[in-house]
C-alpha cells in the first residue's frame, strides 16, 4: 500500500485513481492496563484492509513518558510523552491521536487527528507503565 491516501482508492501514490472514502467493517476499543512494559499494542490489518487510529491517549489526567508508535513498521514517535484525554501541554516531547485541546497545543506537530495504516505497534521504553492506555481504532476498506 505504498503511498496509501485515506480518501483514494489508488495505491499508487501517483494520485490518480478511484477517489475512494475510508469505510469502517469493526470497532475496536483497546484498554492496556498500568504496570505493562515492552509491546504494549499490536495490530495489523488483514488482507486488503486499512487501520484507523481514531483515538490514542492515557484513560485518565496524567500523560505517560516512554512511549513508541511505529506505524507500517516504520517510527513515527520515538520514546515521547503520550499526553492525557484533555491535554493541556505543549511541546514536541508529547503526541496523542483524537484529542482536544487548546490553540498552541493544538499546533503541536506530533498531535494527530487519525492515522491510517495498514498495521501499528505501541511499545513502552524503559520501566512498566503507570497509566491507563486506551486506544480506539476501526477496520475497514477505501471503496
Amino acid at each position: 500500500m505504498s503511498g496509501f491516501k485515506p480518501y483514494d482508492a489508488s495505491s499508487s501514490g501517483s494520485g490518480s485513481g478511484g477517489g475512494g472514502v475510508f469505510q469502517p467493517e469493526q470497532r475496536n476499543i483497546e484498554d492496556i492496563s498500568s504496570g505493562q512494559g515492552s509491546n504494549l499494542l499490536t495490530v495489523t490489518a488483514p488482507t486488503g484492509k486499512v487501520i484507523k487510529i481514531n483515538y490514542l491517549a492515557t484513560g485518565g489526567n496524567t500523560s505517560q513518558t516512554g512511549i513508541s508508535l511505529i506505524i507500517n513498521g516504520n517510527t513515527l514517535i520515538d520514546n515521547k510523552t503520550l499526553l492525557d484525554r484533555t491535554p493541556s501541554n505543549t511541546g514536541s516531547t508529547v503526541f496523542a491521536v483524537g484529542v482536544l485541546g487548546d490553540a498552541p497545543f493544538l499546533s503541536n506537530q506530533n498531535i494527530f487527528q487519525e492515522i491510517y495504516c495498514t498495521s501499528f505497534a505501541l511499545n513502552k521504553v524503559g520501566s512498566p507503565t503507570t497509566q491507563l492506555i486506551t486506544c480506539t481504532y476501526e477496520i475497514g476498506e477505501v471503496k
